[in-house]
């Protein structure tokens, strides 16, 4: 006696097997895809990443230029001070 379930059993393992495959193949075009666009992106990581280099340095140099302007200019101030001061003394002796 045979199974009577065994002849659908054996139709939707072969589509099963047919969709394994169909999917197999699909997969292996997207990863092909995929891996053509990580190949174009690296130029674009590249230069995002110099850029944030740029970026980084030139906060530093800005902040450092900053920092250098105000101590000339409190060394400016302190010397203007110093020179007022001794130009007082000077008039009141």
């Amino acid at each position: 006696m045979e199974n009577p379930h065994e002849e659908q059993q054996a139709v939707l393992i072969g589509r099963i097997a047919a969709n394994v495959a169909q999917l197999n193949e699909t997969v292996k075009r997207l990863n092909e895809k995929l891996q053509l666009v990580n190949k174009e992106n690296e130029d674009v990581a590249q230069i995002a990443h110099m850029w944030a280099s740029y970026s980084a340095s030139s906060e530093i140099y800005l902040e450092n230029l900053k920092s250098s302007n105000n101590d000339k200019t409190a060394s400016t101030i302190t010397n203007k001070t110093v020179v007022s001061t001794t130009s007082s003394d000077a008039s009141s002796r």
